[in-house]
């Protein structure tokens, strides 16, 4: 059986799409990078996570079991990752590992 998808109220609503916001989660010790909740607009039930993936080097979705996901729906996820992605390239840290300056 999987997680609980129930949730308590938002934490930090980052994003809002058509039918879905993103929570970005509080950073738990020893991590280097957040974590994100795809929720449904009303905010009840957790649809996916979004988490960095080291051998991806990227941002994954992670959908729940039996999530159901519609086009807007994934087009709004998309545009997420996408400023996910940008943030993280214009970073600092991002350029040092890079070796830019």
């Amino acid at each position: 059986m999987g997680p609980d998808v129930t949730l308590k109220p938002f934490f930090d609503v980052v994003y809002q799409g058509t039918w879905i916001v993103v929570n970005r989660l509080p950073l738990e010790r020893g991590r280097a990078t957040h974590r994100y909740e795809v929720l449904t607009r009303e905010g009840q039930t957790c649809l996916a996570r979004i988490a960095w993936d080291g051998p991806w080097r990227t941002y994954v979705l992670i959908p729940q079991d039996g999530s159901l996901w519609e086009s807007q729906c994934l087009a709004d996820v998309v545009t997420f990752l996408e400023q996910l992605k940008q943030a993280r390239r214009t970073s600092a840290l991002w350029r040092k590992s890079r070796g830019e300056t």
